[in-house]
C-alpha cells in the first residue's frame, strides 16, 4: 500500500510496488488527505450528477487540468484528460514519488519526485 507524508499544503504519495502504480493509475484517492482541498470542491451530495468547485491543477508534465472531488469515493473526477493522462507522461512506476501541493486555495501541482 502506498504511503502517504501530509504536510499542511502538501502530500507525498510514495508508490512502493507495481500495484500501487496500477490503483493511483485508474483511481486518485483523496480521502487520506483530503484537508489540504476546500471543502466546496467535493461535488454536493444532495444534487446527483453535480460537480463541486473546480480545483486546478498545473503538471510537470507540460499540461494542466480541472477536476473537483466525487463524493461517493473521494477522487479526483477528470481522470482520462487529468490523472491517468499525466501518469502516463511521467511514465510513473514503482519507487516514484507523487507530489501534490496547493499553490492557492484551488490551484494545486502535480508532479513526480525521483529523487529518493
Amino acid at each position: 500500500m502506498a504511503r502517504i507524508e501530509k504536510q499542511a499544503d502538501s502530500v507525498r504519495i510514495h508508490l512502493q510496488t507495481n500495484e500501487d502504480c496500477w490503483f493511483w493509475e485508474r483511481r486518485f484517492n483523496v480521502f487520506d488527505f483530503l484537508d489540504i482541498f476546500p471543502a466546496e470542491a467535493i461535488s454536493p451530495k444532495e444534487q446527483s450528477g453535480s460537480r463541486g468547485q473546480a480545483l486546478h491543477f498545473e503538471t510537470d508534465a507540460g499540461f494542466d487540468f480541472d477536476s473537483d472531488i466525487v463524493r461517493d469515493g473521494f477522487y479526483l473526477r477528470n481522470q482520462a484528460q487529468g490523472t491517468r493522462r499525466w501518469m502516463a507522461a511521467r511514465e510513473i512506476r514503482s519507487g516514484d514519488i507523487i507530489v501534490i501541493e496547493r499553490l492557492t486555495p484551488d490551484t494545486y501541482r502535480l508532479s513526480r519526485d525521483r529523487s529518493q
